[in-house]
């Protein structure tokens, strides 16, 4: 309306809801989040994390079974874009594609058309769009739970759903997500003691 509040927010055909936010308006602390939860060498790499493809490798063989993933967030963004079977083949073309939109965009570019466009449950696509939905405010005012808690959500956005019967296990992700920013050094000992 003349005001600027919004009078009704219509899903998109595919049944999603976003708000499309600039990288420059959506907080440090967000995007450090979701870096540290997805993809922690994000500014390091060229598209694709051999490191992460070795740990990856090792846990799952040693695991006998897949436990851990190695997708950048370029590559999920790639995944975002072009949804394809998860095959070998696949995961490969998506590496490729990965390296090349490196190769097209800086990296906040990435960031912003990534963080604009992750599936956070309940058919909510987007930071800006989780942030007014499961909070009732816009991201630049989440303060650092809320914020743990929206980086939370990628791993399993149905299964760690905030209106579902596993509160507890999204619970637990948070806290993980604050140890994480804590060892990677985007929050403080003091940052994390105050929320105790």
């Amino acid at each position: 309306d003349r005001n600027g509040e919004v009078l009704r927010w219509i899903r998109s055909d595919a049944g999603e809801r976003y708000i499309w936010k600039p990288i420059e308006s959506i907080p440090t602390l967000l995007q450090k989040a979701f870096i540290a939860t997805e993809d922690k060498r994000f500014y390091q790499h060229g598209g694709v994390d051999l490191v992460a493809i070795f740990r990856a490798a090792r846990d799952n063989i040693k695991h006998g079974r897949i436990v851990s993933g190695a997708s950048t967030i370029t590559q999920q963004l790639v995944r975002l874009v072009h949804p394809v079977d998860r095959t070998f083949f696949q995961k490969f073309l998506q590496a490729v594609n990965a390296i090349r939109v490196e190769g097209k965009f800086e990296k906040d570019q990435i960031l912003e058309l990534y963080l604009n466009r992750v599936p956070l449950g309940n058919n909510l696509l987007g930071v800006e769009a989780a942030s007014k939905i499961y909070f009732g405010k816009s991201s630049s005012q989440l303060t650092l739970p809320e914020i743990a808690v929206l980086a939370s959500l990628p791993k399993a956005p149905s299964l760690m759903n905030p209106y579902g019967d596993r509160f507890n296990r999204l619970m637990d992700r948070k806290n993980w997500v604050l140890d994480r920013m804590l060892q990677l050094r985007f929050i403080t000992h003091k940052d994390k003691e105050g929320l105790e």
